[in-house]
C-alpha cells in the first residue's frame, strides 16, 4: 500500500495541536517542526517516490497524537533512524531544510534520554540521604551527587535552604 503524502502547509492546526505529554516541550516542538518541514519537502517533489520520508513523517505523527510514550530504547532506535534518513536520502528537492532541524530533533532526543535515567537516580540518591543516618554513607552519597549531578544537587541545596 502507498502511502499518501500530506501536502498542506497553509492549514496546519493538526501539526500545531499534536503533542505528546510524556515528552518535553522542547522534543514536541522539534518534531512539529520536523513535520512541517517534511511537508514542503513532499510539496516540491510531487513525482518522486519518497516511501522512506513519508514512513518517517507517519511515525512521527503517531508518537505526538497518540501519546505514544518512548522509552529510552524507541529514542536510542529514533535517534538512528533520523540519522539514516537524513543522511540517505538523495536526490530530494530542498532536503537541506531539514537539516538544521534534524540536528535540533537530534538534541532533543538525547535530552529526552538524559531525563529519563537522571531524575531516577538523582532522586533516588536523595531519598536515601535523606533516610540514612550513618555519616559515612551520607558523605559517599553527598559525593555522588556533587560530582555527577551538581546542577541538580545545587538546586536540590537551594530550594530547601529557603
Amino acid at each position: 500500500m502507498k502511502l499518501k503524502k500530506k501536502l498542506e502547509i497553509i492549514e496546519i492546526d493538526d501539526i500545531l495541536t499534536a503533542n505528546n505529554s510524556y515528552l518535553s516541550e522542547n522534543l514536541n516542538h522539534y518534531m512539529k517542526s520536523m513535520l512541517f518541514n517534511l511537508r514542503i519537502i513532499f510539496r516540491h517533489n510531487m513525482d518522486d517516490d519518497l516511501e522512506n520520508l513519508i514512513k518517517f513523517y507517519y511515525e512521527l505523527e503517531d508518537i505526538l497524537t497518540k501519546n505514544i510514550k518512548l522509552e529510552n530504547e524507541d529514542i536510542k532506535k529514533l535517534i538512528t533512524q533520523i540519522t539514516k534518513i537524513t543522511l540517505n536520502t538523495t536526490n530530494v528537492y530542498g532536503m537541506s531544510i531539514i537539516y538544521e532541524n534534524t540536528a535540533k530533533l537530534i538534541d532533543a532526543l538525547y535530552n529526552e534520554l538524559k531525563t529519563h535515567t537522571h531524575p531516577v537516580t538523582f532522586n533516588e540518591l536523595i531519598n536515601i540521604l535523606n533516610n540514612t543516618t550513618d555519616e559515612n554513607t551520607k558523605m559517599s552519597i553527598i559525593n555522588l551527587l556533587k560530582s555527577n549531578f551538581t546542577l541538580e544537587y545545587q538546586q536540590y541545596l537551594a530550594r530547601i535552604n529557603l
